[in-house]
């Protein structure tokens, strides 16, 4: 494993998956769902963007760790892991769902958004990393 290109690959989906979540759930989301069921979140001043950040650091950990231990490489590798992440992320809100009153169609943009957001940040990350998959 090339750690350098490991670290700027990390660096790099971090950024996207934090991009991305900015415009689907502070933007999109907010609009369409979260308004609307503000009783299921925190208040803005309570929330705990720390903690945000380490979930989105750990997806990006998750999809370039499933990349480097399948032992491929390339953007091709990288939607593979990214959607193998994005379907075991997304169940969460499946038994979220099962347990707590979400709308369906709010569930539903949550699991399409967070396999899209997992397969694009993938791509990122292989795409950069690709080159390198023979070095320990």
């Amino acid at each position: 494993m090339d750690l350098i290109r490991f670290l700027l690959a990390l660096a790099a989906a971090f950024a996207f998956i934090f991009v991305f979540d900015f415009g689907f759930h502070g933007i999109y989301m907010k609009d369409a769902w979260y308004d609307a069921y503000a009783q299921f979140w925190r208040p803005p001043e309570e929330a705990l963007m720390h903690m945000m950040l380490v979930g989105q650091l750990l997806m990006a950990l998750a999809i370039g760790m499933t990349l480097v231990f399948s032992g491929k490489s390339g953007i091709g590798a990288g939607v593979s892991a990214g959607c193998c992440v994005g379907l075991a992320f997304s169940s969460l809100y499946l038994v979220f769902y099962a347990v707590q009153p979400f709308p369906g169609g709010m569930v539903f943009n949550w699991v399409l958004g967070a396999v899209g957001e997992s397969i694009l940040a993938g791509a990122l990350f292989g795409a950069i990393y690709r080159s390198h998959r023979h070095r320990i």
